[in-house]
């Protein structure tokens, strides 16, 4: 095949987006999984000082996931009534 200028032109800045694109996408992952990681420490630090204060009761620990669960469902809910 012959590469005129403009075709290789326009494949080396494809090439170069695409790589781009996938170098931002391994970063943006990277940064997830550190903020998914900060978020379970600081949910087990938040947790020990239930535990210490004395707030660490189990029903409390299920209702409120159940409540956060309703929530958000709720949310959807009414997000596709005015969508």
């Amino acid at each position: 095949m012959n590469c005129f200028p403009m075709n290789c032109y326009v494949s080396v800045c494809l090439g170069i987006i695409t790589l781009f694109m996938l170098v931002t996408g391994i970063l943006a992952i990277k940064v997830l999984l550190r903020l998914k990681k900060l978020a379970d420490e600081i949910e087990e630090v938040v947790h020990k000082a239930r535990r210490v204060v004395g707030l660490a009761d189990p029903l409390f620990t299920i209702v409120n996931r159940v409540y956060g669960i309703v929530h958000l469902f709720s949310r959807k809910r009414e997000a596709g009534k005015n969508g």
